[in-house]
């Protein structure tokens, strides 16, 4: 299943999930990815599904669609691909053109949590410990056990965000640079480099056996 995930400065504010139908990005209320914002065009952008995939087209020649910070006027999409609608971000996550698999976390990995509890992690991918799995306990977690104490997950009620205390740090989401000292939300399958590390963020339903 394809899905765009709208953000603004680093905070999440809705999540889309793509089907067959095109689905259209704009200003007008009538746009089934709605973006109240003077810098948005009342009818922007035009995301539609192909047999091979799903692409993205411009509707308004005033108003540019910067994919991976590029200007495009219609281009193929892929997983990971970051669109910049006016000052908004939709990143674009579709689970049948994941590189890799989802990872199998070793069963003693699995915290003991009540059925249908959501489980995020974060798998290295890249380094001498390339394929480990670092469960994310509790609200905050610094990844500091794989290599990465500069950076801090942080877990809210609309969901997983990452964040960098060290402005030194040249952070890329998704092979795109990071506004620095935001918080960056972390959808499914999220590519996260910091300087010459890389890890992929995973949230799932899990239930302990």
């Amino acid at each position: 299943m394809a899905k765009v995930t709208l953000s603004f400065k680093g905070r999440l504010i809705s999540i889309h999930h793509l089907g067959e139908q095109p689905a259209t990005i704009g200003r007008d209320p009538d746009c089934e990815i709605h973006i109240d914002s003077l810098a948005v065009a009342l009818r922007h952008a035009i995301i539609t599904a192909h047999p091979d995939g799903y692409g993205i087209a411009a509707l308004d020649a005033e108003h540019p669609v910067i994919l991976n910070n590029e200007a495009v006027e219609q281009a193929a999409l892929h997983h990971g691909d970051l669109i910049r609608i006016g000052k908004h971000t939709l990143s674009f996550a579709d689970a049948t053109q994941e590189v890799a698999a989802k990872p199998v976390l070793p069963q003693e990995s699995v915290p003991q949590r009540d059925s249908g509890a959501r489980l995020a992690y974060v798998q290295v991918q890249s380094g001498p410990e390339l394929g480990r799995v670092f469960v994310l306990h509790g609200e905050s977690t610094r990844l500091t056990p794989v290599g990465a104490e500069h950076l801090i997950v942080t877990r809210r009620e609309q969901g997983y965000f990452l964040a960098c205390d060290d402005p030194g740090v040249m952070l890329n989401i998704n092979r795109w640079p990071a506004e620095p000292g935001t918080e960056i939300p972390l959808g499914e399958a999220t590519l996260i480099e910091a300087d010459d590390l890389r890890y992929q963020f995973f949230c799932t339903d899990h239930t302990a056996r």
